[in-house]
């Protein structure tokens, strides 16, 4: 029962945790879901929901804090190109660029450090696992 009890806490403490050292300094999400939604109402032939959403990507990107970037320009490109598009494929296509563009930039702006997320986390594990241990 005890075996149980410590992998449990354990599995907490992980969960309490991660949320702490995963986080983003510029995030995209509401662009994504902007995004997201346009698509939707894309496959929906709600022009009026696209319009609204499409305003949504325009004014998120606005917002956000942007670093000189050549993806900076690309997406702005993405951007008019949806505006530009007549039909629902050619927007469709474009706010599949400008996701990916995104993806891409996010990666620019908030870039992780995969080695120091390890070892901080055997660092903040490895007390656990010494108890673990000693009760075996």
């Amino acid at each position: 029962m005890k075996r149980y009890l410590i992998v449990f806490s354990i599995a907490t403490l992980i969960c309490l945790i991660a949320p702490l050292t995963i986080k983003a300094e510029t995030s995209l999400s509401d662009i994504y879901i902007s995004v997201t939604d346009a698509k939707s109402a894309l496959q929906d032939k709600d022009n009026h929901a696209f319009d609204k959403h499409f305003k949504e990507i325009k004014d998120n990107w606005q917002k956000t804090n942007k670093k000189e970037h050549k993806l900076v320009q690309k997406i702005n490109d993405d951007i008019e190109k949806v505006k530009k598009s007549k039909s629902s494929k050619e927007k469709e296509q474009s706010l599949n660029a400008l996701t990916s563009d995104l993806i891409d930039y996010e990666k620019v702006l908030n870039p992780v450090d995969k080695q120091k997320k390890r070892n901080q986390l055997q660092n903040e594990m490895q007390p656990l696992i010494k108890n673990i241990s000693i009760i075996n």
